[in-house]
């Protein structure tokens, strides 16, 4: 999605994603019923293959530990890994200096423990009070609508 966004508006830019596994884990048929609407109909696995495009570049490892190639001018980071509150944080303590200013650091799926404070909420809670470079961007949360309530972290300086 990101790299064919890109696409669109004209940027030239990359897509580096990080993933432990390094296809669709599991072992699958070529045709699976999946249950739709109350109807069982026929998907067809090879969908779930991960998308060839030559603006993504994919980086088989461990989040925490992975190596990445040197980034551009402008560097946008999303966080979608393991949920809980000190995986986030080193993610956050990672990945928050590779951010430009101007630009965003997006934690996922905030909203899951957001009401306790736990997982990526609270995570996000203890990187904001000790890194001042980093500001929760409300107006991105439109309509009150999103998974990420409080985790669209925009790079200030």
């Amino acid at each position: 999605f990101c790299a064919c966004m890109m696409d669109v508006m004209g940027i030239d830019g990359k897509v580096i994603t990080i993933d432990c596994e390094p296809h669709w884990p599991g072992v699958y048929h070529k045709k699976e019923l999946i249950n739709v609407d109350g109807q069982v109909v026929p998907f067809d696995v090879e969908e779930l293959k991960k998308p060839d495009h030559p603006k993504i570049k994919y980086i088989h490892s461990d989040c925490l530990e992975a190596k990445f190639p040197r980034m551009g001018a402008k560097v946008m980071v999303i966080l979608d890994c393991d949920h809980s509150a000190s995986h986030v944080y080193q993610e956050l303590e990672k990945y928050s200096r590779l951010v430009t200013p101007g630009q965003y650091l997006i934690v996922e799926d905030t909203d899951a423990y957001y009401l306790e404070g736990g997982g990526p909420a609270g995570a996000i809670k203890l990187f904001l009070k000790k890194n001042k470079n980093f500001i929760s961007e409300k107006s991105r949360e439109k309509y009150g609508i999103s998974s990420n309530i409080g985790g669209y972290l925009l790079r200030i300086s």
